[in-house]
């Protein structure tokens, strides 16, 4: 594919300076699947003080770790200088670096061997592990020994099930063995990053690639364990909510203990509660339920809702769509709060007494008038 003309501006005024420079990592895995890259990284034979002398507009984005973002035209380019790793103490990140010797050196410290190709300004590219090969056979395969690599860094393991899932290729059996074995190590990785990784996965064209970490008890630590086959998922639609949402209730999870553990924002928290608790209380399916259920959340929930309950459940419903056209939220009611006062009804009462006049609503429509409404509320209705 033509790269972007910043890139190519990038890559000529390194070229200029004398600079080796290449594009590595998943930019070159990108293209040679003829797919749009979101974001180019180079590696380079120079310091990042180098880089941040030659460019005008730079982001110091990792001077400890070599790397310096280059900033042309609003466009970022992430540009790390070529290095080899030293000892990673922490199973995530490595105490140091130092810097390598050439291109050959820096790729071999990259974790798979489709994410450890190079490219140069001419197109041409370096492909020292069979990246290429890798492609073409659909297979995720750790560079060099797979138990170092996990050993190195533990999100790897995450990231080989998150690669898989993505791309929907399958886990070379030697690279799935070490990420087996080496799953415990999981635990010293921020709950952030593994909640990250995760979304990607079940978000993915075969989100069924996780299941052998989930059936050895490597995510049990965050109450995650192997309960039904997550091949439904690639039923439903690339939302966050609904996608991890509908995994939870694969696995048979608790949605508050994991969303908690996972340290999630409080939106998708929430959303995965009331999916559960909607999908778990056994709810007939009918129009009025759907009323309510829009009346609880909004109409997309609601949408999402009927789907997961024919995907999950095996219980199909059309959206009724005239329910779009009919009162369902306490602002269509002919009546409002303002009314319920001058009824003499406490103010402690009246927003439970909106609800049941909104409850009777949903079940007939045409209740919805003022006088039919005000007796209903006289009478005591949410008693």
């Amino acid at each position: 594919m033509q790269l972007p003309d910043y890139v190519l501006r990038c890559l000529e005024t390194l070229k200029k300076q004398n600079i080796e420079a290449y594009l590595v990592g998943g930019c070159v895995r990108d293209m040679l699947l003829s797919k749009t890259p979101h974001d180019f990284d180079m590696t380079v034979n120079c310091p990042p003080e180098t880089i941040q002398s030659i460019f005008p507009k730079t982001i110091d984005t990792g001077l400890k770790h070599g790397t310096v973002s280059v900033v042309i035209d609003s466009h970022l380019v992430e540009i790390t200088q070529m290095r080899k790793d030293g000892a990673y103490s922490d199973h995530r990140r490595p105490d140091c670096y130092y810097p390598a010797q050439n291109i050959h050196a820096d790729l071999k410290r990259r974790d798979f061997t489709v994410n450890a190709m190079a490219m140069d300004a001419s197109g041409a590219i370096i492909d020292d592990f069979d990246g290429r090969g890798d492609l073409a056979k659909g297979v995720i395969r750790a560079v060099g020994d797979a138990t170092v690599r996990f050993e190195e860094d533990a999100l790897r393991i995450l990231r080989a099930f998150r690669f898989a899932s993505q791309l929907a290729f399958v886990i070379e059996p030697a690279t799935l063995s070490a990420a087996l074995q080496k799953q415990s190590l999981l635990q010293n990785i921020s709950v952030e990053r593994i909640f990250s990784e995760l979304v990607k996965c079940v978000s993915g064209q075969n989100p069924q690639s996780l299941e052998p970490l989930l059936k050895s008890g490597g995510l049990s630590f965050l109450g995650l364990e192997f309960c039904r086959p997550l091949a439904p998922l690639t039923r439903l639609p690339d939302v966050r909510e609904v996608r991890f949402a509908a995994f939870l209730q694969l696995c048979g999870s608790d949605p508050q203990a994991v969303c908690t553990a996972l340290k999630t924002d409080k939106r998708l928290l929430k959303q995965c509660v009331f999916i559960a608790q909607k999908l778990n209380a056994g709810l007939p399916l009918n129009k009025e339920t759907v009323k309510k259920i829009v009346f609880e959340s909004d109409f997309q929930t609601a949408r999402y809702l009927l789907l997961l309950y024919d995907v999950l459940q095996n219980r199909a419903f059309p959206f009724p769509e005239e329910i779009q056209n009919e009162p369902i939220f306490l602002k269509d009611l002919a009546v409002n709060g303002r009314d319920m006062q001058a009824l003499g009804i406490e103010p402690t009462r009246i927003s439970t007494v909106l609800r049941a006049l909104c409850e009777q609503v949903h079940q007939n429509p045409k209740l919805n008038q003022k006088q039919i409404l005000l007796q209903l509320a006289q009478s005591g209705i949410e008693k």
